[in-house]
């Protein structure tokens, strides 16, 4: 968790019994064998010098640039970074993120995510370590539940009774009434919905043809995550994250869950967790031969714990022309008294505060006019 809400941050730590572990994010970027210090851009120096020389040409001469300017996220980066940390890091990593190369998303909702404008961190980074490197100062739940605490928390706070376990079926906003799978019914007067955009659209009976036939436009790439839990742990890569732009890996991110929290993993050992691009399974050989290769695993034999979980909404492709239809299909919600929200309800790209501050919003707009917030709400400082 890193937040830059303070009043969130400070209500979501009281509501969390066993407190937090504080630590200062540290990040890697492993590419053909030599590691590099999180964000690339400032960090030529950890390159091969053939490949430094090209980035810092690249964005020395981005004027010379003949990309496509016009909202492309290929045209931002290139206009951003020039064409070497385009060619040697931006590039590939986000083709491989994505599965779609970056010249098909629009930029703009995906800004947020790249430190830009930093000239005079660029040019220092090109031949030494920054002086003034950025932190990011996170919190983990302490525990052994990991980040569901967080939403443990918020469940506690409910004054309504909470189902679990039933998957929505069908939505008939003409009489109010969404169907479970084991046939419960539940009529509503105004609908929250978290549900992946597409996904919500089509449990809805008689939504018209023309949204019907637009909800193809929202695409998503899926995720496959790998849970590895090793009895030790290798020795190299010891960050929170670490970025993999190279495409013969199959995956372009690991999480070390020993390095973030004691609380999650037994001590010396290791656990792991991979995204992995794709609905495609990786191949288990593969993945625990390149963990070992790459330093991340002492030997494959060490491997205790292997699970895979797949998510088919992880990362919303904003192709352009997706904001017409999620507007159109948010105009049709609303008159359907439903509001969807959320990274996947509202189609966007949030991290977990910015999710939690959208169902806060959803909240305090279906809160009556004049009446108070309720007791949760002020909690979570909602007035």
């Amino acid at each position: 968790l890193f937040f830059r809400n303070p009043q969130l941050l400070e209500a979501l730590l009281g509501l969390l019994p066993q407190g937090v572990h504080r630590f200062e994010r540290k990040n890697l970027i492993w590419q053909g064998g030599v590691t590099i210090p999180y964000p690339y851009q400032f960090n030529a120096h950890a390159l091969p010098d053939k490949v430094r020389d090209a980035c810092i040409a690249g964005f020395l001469d981005k004027a010379a640039v003949k990309g496509d300017l016009d909202g492309d996220f290929r045209g931002w980066l290139l206009n951003q970074f020039g064409a070497g940390f385009y060619e040697h890091f931006f590039g590939p990593y986000n083709r491989k993120l994505y599965g779609v190369p970056p010249q098909q998303l629009e930029a703009a909702p995906l800004l947020w995510l790249i430190p830009a404008d930093n000239e005079a961190a660029i040019r220092e980074g090109a031949t030494a370590p920054p002086q003034n490197p950025p932190v990011t100062h996170c919190f983990y739940p302490r525990g052994r539940r990991g980040i569901h605490s967080v939403a443990a928390a918020l469940q506690e706070l409910a004054q309504g009774p909470i189902r679990c376990g039933r998957e929505v079926v069908r939505i008939e906003p003409s009489r109010r009434c969404v169907t479970t799978a084991d046939g419960h019914q539940v009529s509503y007067k105004r609908l929250v919905s978290s549900l992946p955009l597409p996904v919500l659209l089509g449990l809805i009976e008689g939504l018209p043809p023309a949204l019907d036939s637009a909800i193809e436009r929202l695409r998503a790439q899926s995720v496959t995550m790998l849970h590895i839990g090793a009895r030790r742990s290798g020795p190299a890569l010891a960050a929170h994250w670490t970025y993999f732009p190279d495409s013969e890996l199959p995956f372009y991110r690991m999480t070390r869950l020993e390095q973030i929290t004691p609380d999650m993993c037994p001590v010396g050992a290791s656990a792991l967790m991979l995204e992995c691009p794709g609905s495609e399974e990786p191949d288990r050989q593969e993945v625990l031969a390149q963990l070992t290769r790459i330093g991340a695993l002492c030997d494959p034999g060490d491997v205790e714990e292997y699970r895979t979980l797949l998510i088919p909404y992880a990362y919303v492709l904003f192709l352009k022309g997706f904001r017409e239809v999620v507007a159109a299909a948010m105009d049709y919600l609303d008159e359907c008294g439903i509001q969807s929200t959320g990274r996947y309800g509202g189609w966007q790209y949030l991290n977990i505060e910015r999710t939690i501050e959208s169902g806060l919003q959803v909240a305090g707009r279906l809160t009556p006019a004049g009446a108070e917030p309720s007791n949760a709400l002020q909690q979570l400082g909602v007035r």
